[in-house]
């Protein structure tokens, strides 16, 4: 964020490391018999869209984390996240509107996609459950870059309208702090979204490096010279954003991540495709959630409670039982 140059592997294996101590802490807190860190198996998540070198990578890296490498599995996000939707996903409000239910229709051996939208990327699968209950991956994973971040990007590009480059990256440099509350009240405003107009703090350091500006002059008075003049106000620190602006962010990824449905079920081998689940902390976006079933109304959208932990949760069973995953396509 600096500029600052580290080591990705060292960045990696602290992440993970850090990980790993803080759920041993936990666990001897809240067990009363000791753990021995050779009883526990680790499942580590990757993005579908990963290549075998980036797989290796995280490997590495968590085996620099102290992880030995015999007790250590890589998981598909998309898969894991399938994993937990056919064995441990109950849909109680589908059951009173459809007459069967996900689980019947995996039992039925039906095809259904799978859209994991993370926080850095979007993956989009087709699975279907093989004859000995195993899950089985029809098409290789498709993505990109345009998960929850790439939203973030969209948001500090509207600030930079406001602010200029200069003053945006000064603010970065000498309110560190402020730089990244800016963006933990945008993540807020992005999943409580109700389709209103928006309100988003502004740090007072901000407002005082614009005023020092002096092409700038104020927030407001940037706001007034901008294509934004009739759609944002700001008053007592606070950014009110109409809801046409806000969406507007959203645009890049809601295009991207449409497109690449459409892309899947245009397909010959999919065009019996009649559900997509959608899991994975970005999916929880209201503004997300709401253009995926307009777009694609006629297709049954599953978002699981807490789909953010789905992939988690699809995790742990995945390392219970590691043959749930039986074939993929390459």
């Amino acid at each position: 964020m600096t500029g600052k140059k580290m080591k990705a592997m060292e960045i990696f294996s602290i992440s993970i490391k850090h990980l790993k101590n803080s759920m041993m802490d936990i666990m001897q807190q809240k067990i009363a018999f000791k753990i021995l860190e050779k009883d526990i198996d680790y499942v580590l998540t990757v993005p579908a869209i990963w290549g075998d070198a980036s797989k290796m990578f995280m490997r590495e890296a968590a085996v620099n984390a102290g992880i030995p490498g015999d007790q250590l599995n890589i998981a598909l996000e998309s898969e894991a996240a399938s994993i937990y939707c056919q064995y441990m996903y109950l849909e109680q409000e589908y059951d009173k509107v459809h007459d069967s239910t996900f689980q019947k229709q995996v039992k039925e051996k039906s095809k259904y996609m799978v859209v994991d939208l993370g926080g850095g990327t979007a993956d989009i699968t087709v699975h279907k459950q093989a004859d000995d209950g195993s899950l089985e991956a029809l098409l290789p994973a498709t993505g990109g870059p345009i998960g929850g971040t790439s939203v973030d990007d969209e948001y500090a590009n509207f600030l930079e309208t406001i602010g200029g480059k200069r003053v945006l990256n000064k603010f970065k440099e000498l309110c560190l702090e402020d730089h990244l509350s800016i963006f933990r009240d945008f993540e807020t405003a992005k999943r409580a979204y109700n389709g209103t107009k928006v309100r988003i703090k502004i740090p007072a350091n901000f407002d005082s490096l614009i005023k020092e500006d002096k092409t700038r002059g104020s927030i407001s008075k940037a706001l007034r010279d901008s294509q934004y003049k009739d759609q944002v106000t700001y008053k007592n620190y606070k950014l009110a954003l109409e809801p046409s602006v806000f969406e507007d962010v959203f645009k890049k990824a809601v295009d991207g991540i449409s497109n690449l449905i459409e892309n899947i079920l245009a397909m010959q081998s999919f065009n019996d495709v009649k559900t997509i689940i959608m899991v994975g902390g970005f999916s929880e976006c209201n503004v997300i959630q709401n253009a995926i079933k307009a777009k694609f109304s006629s297709y049954r959208i599953i978002t699981p409670p807490e789909a953010g932990l789905a992939v988690v949760k699809g995790a742990v069973y995945f390392g219970h039982v590691p043959t749930a995953i039986s074939r993929r396509v390459s």
